[in-house]
């Protein structure tokens, strides 16, 4: 009994011996089958063939893991050379040692060599004893503690395997490990492709997935529909210029400087200018992923489009702005009331130039109307006002808005379709119900044009605040 352990696995030099040229032949066309195979089974078969046919062995066997655990899927032939008709026999053995020559070798993970199977003690296959097995060399498919299976080549008769036996079948048992381990981690990129692919295809939101330089990769479908670019169009080219606007470029820049300092996430958020030109806001999360060596393998940039949210942020702003501008308007006045004798004041406060020669309809500058001696400043705002007849506050449906010109310490003008029917209002400050009643006289109408319109600028001098009394009338 023998167990020889070869200590190298280099391919066999040949040399002038017809069998050495035949065995390189042999290695040569199962490497270039291994290129592309059309069934990693049958490849492993076909090669256990040859290498049997070419040693001038009667058996091989072949040995792959079962999809029930602890189970090896096993099959044994035998070759032309045997003189025996013999069908394939498959079997799921017990993938433990030594309940079979190839268990054993995937067990050991290198080449096993057997002189004499009725002698040997460290496994039993009653199946090879059984067809009258007494020699082989089982060599076993292992790459880093992934097993593939193994093979064996099997002789009827005791028998001494030479180095160069077993250096030639452990070559072709590496040529078909190469193979499939290749075959599985294609296969498991592609699993993991078309998982991310359906990951990203189904994400509500944008994803761009980045090289460690910035270049781009691939990005999900709600990217491509935001931004207008087909995958296509945009793959391999940097982020910043594909697009981003201009003045955004350096600090995206600057976060691949920052996630090659050990950040994990940075958030930003950039201008996206769509195929079309137009536009778009992105809050960003970079994200960097790294592999054992803590390189960076990719950067995964996913946004959300706040486009509409910042339209919205803008208006509110100017509105607030508005309504600020017009508050502190309204609180100047109510204070400058306040400090004021209002009755004390005469219609000599409220002063108009008399507005041009002409008739009613032709165009005046407005600005050369209406001149007040007091001090006044622009207030183009809306103010809710009613005619008044002297008997209180008039009921709530009698205001209507109308359209400011200007206001001071004594009054204000306001533009109307119509000359006023009437010498007095009331105007309503602030908003209900704590609101503020003052009353007010009409001293003067001027036709101006406004807007392309003829319009009435009616100035009006305040008489006074309505009392709780008079608002009660």
């Amino acid at each position: 009994m023998s167990d020889q352990s070869p200590t190298s696995t280099a391919a066999i030099v040949p040399d002038a011996s017809i069998d050495d040229r035949r065995r390189q032949q042999v290695v040569l066309d199962i490497g270039r089958q291994s290129l592309a195979p059309p069934d990693l089974s049958q490849l492993l078969r076909d090669a256990a063939k040859m290498l049997a046919e070419t040693m001038q062995l009667p058996i091989y066997v072949t040995a792959r893991p079962s999809s029930t655990i602890g189970q090896l899927d096993t099959s044994y032939h035998r070759t032309k050379t045997s003189g025996t008709s013999w069908s394939p026999i498959a079997r799921s053995l017990d993938a433990a040692p030594e309940a079979s020559l190839c268990g054993w070798a995937i067990s050991v993970g290198e080449p096993v060599v057997i002189s004499d199977l009725e002698t040997e003690s460290r496994l039993t296959d009653d199946l090879l004893l059984g067809e009258g097995v007494r020699s082989a060399i089982a060599c076993p498919m292992v790459v880093k503690n992934r097993r593939y299976g193994a093979l064996a080549v099997c002789a009827t008769a005791p028998r001494e395997f030479s180095e160069d036996d077993v250096m030639f079948v452990e070559t072709i048992a590496h040529l078909l490990t190469t193979s499939m381990a290749q075959e599985e981690a294609e296969a498991a990129l592609q699993e993991k492709q078309q998982f991310t692919d359906a990951v990203l295809s189904t994400i509500d939101g944008l994803v761009v997935v980045l090289d460690a330089e910035g270049r781009i990769t691939d990005l999900n479908r709600k990217s491509q529909e935001t931004i207008g670019f087909a995958s296509g169009d945009l793959c391999d080219r940097y982020i910043w210029s594909a697009f981003l606007v201009p003045e955004d470029v350096t600090p995206v820049r600057s976060v691949f400087s920052q996630l090659r300092r050990d950040r994990t996430s940075i958030e930003l958020e950039t201008y996206v200018l769509t195929k079309h030109g137009d536009r778009g806001r992105v809050a960003w999360t970079f994200s960097a992923r790294r592999n054992a060596s803590d390189e960076i393998e990719a950067i995964i940039a996913t946004g959300i489009d706040v486009t509409e949210h910042r339209e919205t942020d803008e208006r509110l702003a100017l509105a607030r702005e508005e309504t600020r501008l017009t508050q502190k308007s309204l609180d100047d006045l109510v204070e400058q009331v306040d400090q004021l004798e209002i009755e004390g004041l005469d219609l000599s406060e409220f002063v108009s130039d008399k507005p041009p020669s002409g008739v009613l309809g032709q165009q005046y500058d407005e600005h050369e109307l209406g001149r007040r001696q007091r001090s006044r400043m622009a207030y183009p705002y809306k103010q809710c006002i009613a005619p008044f007849s002297g008997n209180g506050v008039p009921p709530e449906e009698e205001f209507r808005e109308v359209k400011c010109r200007d206001i001071s310490v004594g009054g204000f003008s306001y533009l109307a379709a119509m000359k006023p029917a009437y010498n007095q209002v009331i105007v309503a400050l602030g908003i209900a119900p704590n609101q503020m009643f003052l009353s007010a006289e009409i001293v003067h109408t001027t036709p101006i044009v406004h807007d392309g319109r003829v319009m009435y600028a009616a100035g009006c001098r305040y008489l006074g605040r309505m009392t709780e009394a008079q608002q009660a009338v």
